[in-house]
């Protein structure tokens, strides 16, 4: 009985969660520009239920996906703590703004994880086409992290400009701290980002040249076999000078003549 009971709760929160899955995933498929971000730009980055990614976080093997998610609710917990301080809240603005950093540095492990390594020496068409879409997951998880940025760029300029008179000068300081750490968190994380796509650059070019010289040298035929010796001049019958003689053909009619 106890049994049925945890098996029915277990597909219960599974159907919650595809009906989640439906939901978001318009918006996480939706590409954001990165050159400006306003108010609806950050709400359709953000998670709508934290608890229901998490659940989605926990269940996912997707490296990407992951990150993702993991960033959604990381600009969720950002949108917070400027929520929190609209109604006065700081300590609660500084909790969720150290939630946020610790959501992207989860997105950060996920990005981690992705498989990127490029083999110069793999002639396997399928597992180089593996690579490269590791390669673009990568680069996408990049673009990611750089939306998360920009909002929390904005909030942090919003939270100084419109909601700084709401707290005390301690509050301010805490809060100024928690930002702190979690931009500087975000910067180290595009810096090795950064290094990190300059080696998949290097490594793929260098797989392009090796593929470029291997079917290069697969093009060009060789020449042995191709020529005639040219250790001696061949004869009018094919034999090398040496090897059939030296005597020129009416030479060799003479002396092949009856009678002699």
């Amino acid at each position: 009985m106890k049994t049925k009971i945890i098996a029915g709760f277990i597909m219960a929160m599974l159907g919650l969660m595809a009906f989640s899955l439906v939901t978001v995933s318009a918006q996480e498929d939706e590409e954001i520009g990165t050159e400006a971000l306003d108010k609806a730009d950050e709400e359709a980055m953000a998670s709508q239920s934290v608890f229901w990614d998490r659940v989605r976080l926990f269940f996912s093997r997707d490296r990407e996906k992951e990150a993702d998610i993991a960033l959604s609710i990381a600009n969720r917990y950002s949108l917070n703590a400027e929520e929190a301080l609209e109604k006065g809240n700081a300590e609660r603005a500084e909790e969720s703004i150290k939630k946020a950093e610790n959501m992207a540095e989860k997105a950060k492990e996920k990005v981690d994880d992705i498989e990127t390594d490029v083999d110069e020496d793999d002639e396997d068409e399928e597992e180089g086409e593996r690579a490269e879409e590791a390669v673009r997951a990568f680069n996408r998880s990049r673009e990611r992290f750089e939306e998360h940025r920009k909002l929390v760029e904005n909030v942090h300029s919003r939270i100084l400009d419109n909601l700084s008179d709401k707290m005390t000068e301690e509050q301010l300081s805490r809060v100024e701290a928690a930002f702190s750490s979690h931009e500087q968190g975000i910067e180290r994380a595009r810096n090795a980002m950064s290094e990190r796509g300059k080696n998949i650059g290097v490594a793929r070019k260098a797989r392009e040249a090796a593929k470029g010289n291997q079917n290069g040298s697969g093009k060009q035929p060789t020449e042995a076999g191709n020529n005639p010796p040219t250790n001696g001049n061949p004869t009018a019958n094919g034999s090398p000078t040496g090897m059939g003689g030296n005597n020129s053909p009416e030479e060799n009619a003479n002396n092949n003549s009856p009678g002699q």
